[in-house]
């Protein structure tokens, strides 16, 4: 029994590690890399979410086996084609991906993609042909293409990482929001950071609905004020600061140095409790 489900393993190993592959490509690996490249603007840590990426990996990897295995009976050359989609995913989210302007709410004007939409299927109308012309040599080649996917995407990962640090958060550290709606009865300072959001147009929302300007009675609006930079991560400690940040040192040393003279320290020197 024991040597009947090992022969049946490795009978199926091409197939078995092709899923094990376009498994963690999609449900690890990517998800990873979207984590490591914006971990300094989030307030959680890596350690508080792998397993997940862990889980839907394995369940995904599963899945496919079972589907696979299925259609192996009908295509036995099955798994060249599920590599094939595992390069093109690749290629896709890492090479086809196209600037679709700053994601502040505004329609995306889809029909201005055309040409690129065009491209991707010719991509992958080309990538799907070529991989089922070929699929006698590749599956020969199979298994060496599939350490080369794994290979160079550990690596990748390993490079992103070492790249773009990832914070040392502490549990303590993690923002309170369950209270975020309830205010004091007689003081509060609310900050609201208009991002991405040209500096007029609050004034002109005031115009068009003037019922807004009894809500806002209380808020002053500093309709000069810039953010300083052209990206959000380091304007947000210059407003709260007034120290511009001039590069000369890390920007986590910056913040350390500076938090103890920003607005919500000295408010909470002075007694305000503070919810995020």
């Amino acid at each position: 029994m024991k040597n009947k489900y090992l022969h049946y393993l490795k009978g199926n190993s091409k197939e078995i590690s092709a899923c094990l592959v376009l498994a963690l490509t999609l449900f690890f690996f990517a998800p990873l890399s979207v984590y490591t490249k914006n971990a300094k603007s989030l307030n959680f840590n890596l350690r508080d979410i792998w397993y997940f990426y862990l889980v839907i990996t394995l369940i995904v990897f599963s899945l496919l086996i079972i589907v696979v295995l299925c259609v192996k009976r009908v295509f036995p050359l099955i798994a060249v084609i599920i590599v094939a989609f595992n390069v093109g995913f690749i290629i896709q989210g890492n090479y086809l991906s196209y600037n679709l302007g700053a994601l502040d709410g505004h329609e995306i004007l889809w029909k201005s993609f055309r040409s690129q939409s065009w491209a991707e299927l010719i991509f992958w109308v080309f990538l799907i042909g070529i991989s089922f012309i070929f699929r006698h040599f590749l599956y020969k080649k199979l298994s060496a293409i599939l350490l080369f996917l794994m290979v160079s995407q550990l690596g990748y990962s390993i490079f992103t990482i070492i790249a773009n640090p990832l914070p040392r958060i502490n549990i303590s550290s993690y923002y309170e929001t369950s209270h975020e709606f309830e205010f004091s009865k007689s003081t509060n300072v609310i900050f609201i950071v208009l991002d991405t959001f040209r500096s007029e147009a609050f004034l002109q929302i005031l115009d068009k609905h003037p019922e807004y300007q009894k809500i806002f009675k209380d808020f002053t609006y500093f309709q000069n004020a810039l953010g300083g930079y052209p990206t959000t991560r380091p304007s947000i400690p210059l407003a709260l600061t007034g120290q511009y940040y001039d590069n000369s040192e890390l920007f986590s040393e910056y913040l350390e140095q500076t938090q103890d003279i920003s607005i919500p320290a000295i408010l909470k020197e002075n007694g305000f409790i503070f919810f995020f």
